[in-house]
């Protein structure tokens, strides 16, 4: 690498008198062995390589990584080092220009099991490339944290889960016990002649036993890990599919179907059924919404696509009874319901759907103004760039 430093002072050298000379070198090497000293303390593993992979600098913790002191690898090519596999392979990809790295985590096993955040940055000198840092951060306390962390909340959450589930079930099994002590009542009075009253209390017994099934169904479903098949779709086609099929059913409560999808919507991945489920989902809700207003001069519920800021928009309106902030708040958590009947899980699917599709829900609703939940899916994934640090 080129030193700026002592061509400057070479050029000046017959213009200035020793202790001049003595004084520049005195000072600026204070201020090269003061961030020398710095940058060999700090906690992050620090690394300058040339673009032919040869160690420039090294700090303390990086000198763990790579098992040697900076004093005798200096110069030395980090290929020779007794390195972990996993940083090795990353590295020559770097200098070979392979792969531009960012951030990439790494797990390696040397020289003890740890995980590592990896960081490269372009070297820049008079605009050329002239080497490579490498920042090695230990990120194993917070992934540990973050692990454990995740660990309390699934068990907090599945403490709420199976304290709702036992609310839910707790009604049905209430009723089933009734009904069943009044049929073992009539059998033991020999009263099978009111076939009539009898056939009332099975009925009521079946649709408890549906509604038990039900809730069952929906727990199973909300536990289990949501893994869609991502497949290349329209998304108009799903949604023309999901209308098609709710269709009847809404239009048999005088409620309008609305479609408005826009032509300029890209094929994207997707899980055709998933998407289907959350869709029907949602639009069964905003029509159980917009069902109990009456004043309402024209009940309507509208589905919408639209391409906006890079991203695909899937909206779904109504002109319901809409919901309060405290609602809104609420809607997404397991057991939440407004409906008389509801088990709560519906939407807390739909949010699982729509996040493992790397997906947004929003929610604008105003109590008897109606409600819009906006979905919104990225068109292209964004990548990051290398910064580039310039030696002046």
């Amino acid at each position: 690498m080129k030193n700026s430093f002592n061509y400057r002072v070479i050029k000046n050298l017959d213009k200035m008198s020793c202790e001049q000379i003595k004084d520049i070198f005195t000072k600026d090497q204070g201020k090269i062995n003061f961030l020398n000293s710095v940058l060999y303390a700090v906690q992050e593993a620090i690394m300058v390589l040339d673009t032919a992979g040869k160690i420039k600098f090294m700090n303390h913790s990086c000198e763990k990584l790579v098992n040697g002191s900076f004093s005798k690898l200096e110069n030395k090519s980090i290929y020779k080092c007794d390195i972990d596999k996993v940083l090795y392979n990353i590295i020559k990809k770097v200098i070979g220009k392979q792969e531009k790295i960012v951030q990439q985590e790494l797990y390696l096993q040397k020289p003890i099991e740890a995980f590592y955040n990896f960081n490269a940055f372009e070297l820049l000198e008079d605009g050329s490339l002239c080497g490579y840092v490498c920042l090695i951060v230990d990120v194993t306390e917070n992934i540990n944290n973050a692990l454990k962390k995740k660990q309390e909340d699934s068990i907090q959450s599945l403490s709420g889960l199976t304290a709702g589930l036992a609310h839910e079930i707790k009604n049905p099994l209430g009723s089933l016990d009734l009904h069943l002590q009044l049929v073992n009542r009539f059998i033991k009075n020999k009263r099978m002649e009111d076939k009539e009253e009898l056939s009332e209390l099975t009925k009521v017994i079946g649709d408890e036993i549906k509604r038990l099934h039900f809730i069952v169904n929906d727990f199973l479903f909300s536990l289990r890990p949501v893994k869609p098949q991502l497949k290349p779709d329209n998304i108009n086609l799903v949604l023309q599919e999901a209308c098609a099929l709710l269709r009847p059913e809404i239009e048999n409560s005088d409620i309008i179907l609305e479609e408005e999808y826009s032509g300029k919507v890209p094929v994207v991945d997707l899980d055709k059924n998933y998407i289907k489920n959350a869709v029907i989902n949602l639009i069964k809700n905003a029509a159980a919404a917009v069902k109990v207003r009456d004043d309402a001069n024209e009940r309507l519920v509208k589905v919408v696509t639209k391409i906006k800021d890079e991203k695909l928009l899937l909206l779904i309106r109504d002109n319901g009874i809409g919901m309060n902030k405290e609602t809104v708040n609420k809607i997404f958590e397991p057991y939440f319901t407004t409906k008389e009947k509801g088990t709560g899980l519906g939407l807390t699917v739909v949010y699982k759907i729509i996040k493992e599709h790397n997906g947004e829900i929003i929610i604008s609703s105003e109590p008897d103004k109606g409600t819009e939940f906006r979905i919104e899916f990225p068109l292209a994934e964004k990548h990051f760039k290398l910064l580039d640090i310039k030696k002046k």
